[in-house]
């Protein structure tokens, strides 16, 4: 199956400025998929590109299996950075003049109850907290009930109690309604929750990408309390270092359960073993210094 967006040698240029640099890259269709970066990595760059707002200085991108044309528009959904609104309107307005825009049927009273703005339904944009308007600006995106859905930050501005409550809306449209989630923020923490899997961008190029899951696997070390500890670091070798009164061994998962039995063979206690995975901060930092 072809992926949501496909992205083949994709560059662009402000001038003197490479925001994006020969960029390869596949999101699959559903999940969620979150893109990484520090401040000018190109990730609004991308993310506008793969909505139409901007031409790429050169190669291709291909979205829903197809190339960018009003036809695929349609079938897009976001927002870029902050949303903004008529301050005049009410919620319930500016959700009834998106449809009336974009020519699809009205949902207003359904999308507002989705992302919890049912009781602001009748108050004026400009009464609300920044908050309110990425809720806002969520349910705008889902007017035309789209096949992928952009959002830039769209965690922004929201208490923790909001953040929950959006976390679990990306997922489900991602999980339960097959909709592709193209999602950048730079909240991390959130990021390891929400998605399936990420891309790192740095100075415009791809440094990483694969599942979560995986990604962080491939960085976690077996932890062992052992005595003699000594002892243990010879059977183990070179795959071992004494961290304190511990062992810590880079070793794959499957390979535990032979490790353990033949520290035992060898005569050394086994107290405590257990996995230790960095978090997406831990690795993020690592592929962006």
């Amino acid at each position: 199956m072809q992926g949501a967006v496909e992205v083949r040698g994709l560059s662009k240029r402000y001038g003197a400025v490479h925001a994006l640099r020969d960029l390869e890259l596949t999101v699959p269709r559903g999940g969620v998929f979150g893109l990484l970066g520090p401040n000018g990595a190109g990730k609004s760059t991308l993310l506008r590109i793969a909505m139409g707002m901007v031409r790429p200085s050169s190669g291709d991108i291909r979205v829903l299996g197809e190339p960018l044309h009003a036809r695929t528009y349609g079938r897009i959904g976001g927002f870029i950075e902050s949303p903004r609104f008529h301050p005049f309107l009410t919620g319930a307005e500016t959700l009834d003049s998106l449809a009336l825009t974009a020519g699809v049927a009205r949902r207003t009273g359904e999308l507002l109850e989705r992302v919890e703005l049912s009781d602001a339904a009748d108050l004026r944009v400009d009464g609300y907290s920044l908050g309110m308007k990425q809720r806002l600006a969520i349910a705008g995106a889902l007017i035309g009930a789209p096949e992928l859905i952009v959002l830039d930050e769209p965690l922004n501005g929201l208490d923790p109690a909001g953040i929950i409550e959006m976390r679990s809306l990306i997922r489900s449209l991602g999980a339960q309604e097959g909709v592709t989630v193209l999602f950048s923020s730079h909240l991390l923490d959130e990021v390891e929750r929400v998605c399936d899997r990420i891309a790192i961008l740095n100075r415009g190029r791809l440094v990483r990408e694969g599942r979560v899951s995986d990604l962080l696997a491939a960085r976690a070390t077996l932890r062992l309390r052992v005595s003699p500890i000594e002892a243990a670091l010879a059977v183990v070798g070179g795959k071992a270092a004494r961290n304190g009164d511990h062992v810590r061994v880079e070793i794959a998962e499957e390979e535990a359960p032979a490790l353990i039995a033949a520290l035992c063979a060898a005569g050394i206690a086994v107290y405590e073993a257990a996995w230790e995975r960095p978090n997406l901060e831990a690795l993020f930092l690592e592929e962006t210094a």
